[in-house]
Parts: C-alpha cells; sequence; structure tokens
C-alpha cells in the first residue's frame, strides 16, 4: 500500500505554524479594526446625545426664565387677547437638569469597555509587531498596479478621488520581512456619469 508520506522537516512544520500564526493575526486584526468602528460609531452617536440633550437643557432654562419674567409682571394669570392662561407651580428644574446629567454620565460610561479593548488592541499589535509581524493597511493610499494585493471590487464616488483605496478587507501581514496573506481591498473609480 503506498500511502502519501508527510513532510516533517522543521522547515515546513515551522511554517504550518506560521501560517497557523498569521491567521490568528489575521482574525486578530479583524475583530480590533470592528472594535475600533465600533467606538468611534459609538462615540459620534453619544455625542450627538449630549449636545442633544445640552441644547434641551437650554431650552428648558431659557423657557423657565420667560415664564419667571411673566409671573413676575403679571401674576399667576396671564389675559391676553381673551386667552387665560394659569401657570402652575414651576417644577423643581434643578432636580431634572441634574438628572439629564446624570444620564449623560452614564451614557458615557458605556464608552469605557470600547476604549479598553481599543487600547488591549494597540497593545496586542505592538507585541505581534516587536515578535516579527507586520500587518499593512491600505486605507486612503493611492492604488497601483505594481501592489500586492487583490482587488475585491471598485467603488464609483464622486467624494474621492480615482485609484485611491477606500477600505482595506484583508490586510497584507509579513513574518520576519516574507509576506503571508495578501491585502484584499475596494478601490474608488471615477462615477460612470462622469
Amino acid at each position: 500500500m503506498d500511502e502519501e508520506k508527510i513532510e516533517t522537516s522543521p522547515q515546513n512544520i515551522d511554517e504550518k505554524l506560521i501560517k497557523g500564526y498569521v491567521d490568528t493575526v489575521f482574525n486578530i486584526w479583524r475583530m480590533g479594526k470592528d472594535a475600533n468602528l465600533n467606538y468611534e460609531e459609538t462615540k459620534k452617536r453619544l455625542d450627538d446625545i449630549n449636545r442633544i440633550l445640552n441644547e434641551h437643557v437650554s431650552f428648558i432654562l431659557q423657557v423657565d426664565r420667560e415664564f419667571t419674567k411673566v409671573n413676575r409682571m403679571h401674576g399667576r394669570v396671564l389675559k391676553r387677547n381673551g386667552i387665560v392662561l394659569r401657570f402652575s407651580d414651576s417644577f423643581d428644574l434643578e432636580g431634572y437638569i441634574r438628572k439629564v446629567q446624570f444620564q449623560q454620565k452614564t451614557l458615557e460610561k458605556t464608552l469605557i469597555p470600547l476604549k479598553n479593548l481599543s487600547k488591549k488592541y494597540d497593545r496586542t499589535l505592538r507585541i505581534l509587531k516587536k515578535n516579527g509581524f507586520q500587518i499593512v493597511e491600505f486605507d486612503g493610499k493611492k492604488f497601483n498596479d505594481g501592489m500586492s494585493i487583490k482587488v475585491l471590487g471598485y467603488d464609483s464616488r464622486s467624494d474621492i478621488e480615482e485609484d485611491i483605496i477606500i477600505e482595506t478587507v484583508k490586510p497584507t501581514i509579513f513574518f520576519n520581512g516574507k509576506e503571508y496573506l495578501k491585502g484584499e481591498v475596494i478601490v474608488s473609480k471615477k462615477p460612470d456619469d462622469e
């Protein structure tokens, strides 16, 4: 019976191990990229919410000042053009503002785990680099045919000049200067109607 002989030389085993490590490095890169995107996206949303809440508080304070003026000038009842407005007791404005500020701080705390994950990812990348791995991303770089990357597709966008790499789907990964994973990217092109 003719069995296929498996090469067990140290060189072959090392290559298999390195390829396994490269797959792990790619998965770390992908998870880190997702974590960074989630952090940036969540931070932007929280900044928008904080802006809206601050505008809300400002508006509530402005309305309270106006009602206070009316109360001083006309008492608790205001008659204008046949319409009678009765002002109820003012609510606890400071308490309401404290509640809004507490909610803002609570929302900001949701960023802490994402920020910590992002820091751990950056630390992991530094350790990998120190141990011979190099991860090359291409986002924002000018594409040329001589690059050792695979173009997965083109995206027609008028806001980006032609032949700019708009997304790194997979980075190129080197170990001790040797390429083990070829990068995959999306490249911009001119819209067809131009």
